[in-house]
């Protein structure tokens, strides 16, 4: 088996120095400070939700350590917190504590939600692609943002 060689600064400075006079080489434009700032938004309720769906995991996961099942999805959250309620008394600190958790995130995630579809509303492209089935104000939004523009593809 081969060793893998640790890269050189000098190497990639090399590689760096012929890639750019190519003629062929395509450059990806600078994305403004107004658009990095919508994509952090998509990125930041995209990381709730996903600190979100592991809250729910580990109170569903807690709750079936004591035989009690509810069904998966996030419809039936309010079943879980309902059924958490029921547990013995050790264990409430610990189910209230991930109970305030889910809520503050879900709170987080309105929040950020709200942001996107005030951004999109402002934006007449992105209401445009919220028009096609299927595409709401947060898919449109972030077509939009992470997309370049006219202006930058031509630089």
């Amino acid at each position: 088996m081969a060793a893998v060689q640790p890269r050189k600064p000098t190497s990639d400075a090399e590689a760096i120095c012929e890639a750019v006079t190519r003629p062929t080489m395509r450059f990806v434009p600078v994305k403004s400070a107004e658009r990095q700032a919508a994509l952090l938004d998509h990125k930041a309720r995209d990381f709730l939700v996903r600190q979100r769906t592991q809250i729910v995991n580990a109170i569903r996961t807690h709750l079936g350590e004591f035989g009690v099942v509810v069904a998966k999805g996030i419809h039936n959250v309010d079943r879980l917190l309902d059924a958490a309620c029921d547990m013995p008394d050790p264990a409430l600190p610990a189910l209230d504590m991930l109970s305030d958790q889910l809520r503050d995130t879900q709170a987080r995630i309105e929040e950020v939600t709200a942001r996107i579809g005030e951004m999109q509303g402002e934006d007449a492209l992105a209401r445009r692609l919220a028009t096609v089935p299927g595409v709401g104000a947060i898919s449109s939004r972030a077509a939009c943002s992470s997309g370049a523009t006219r202006q930058e593809r031509r630089r």
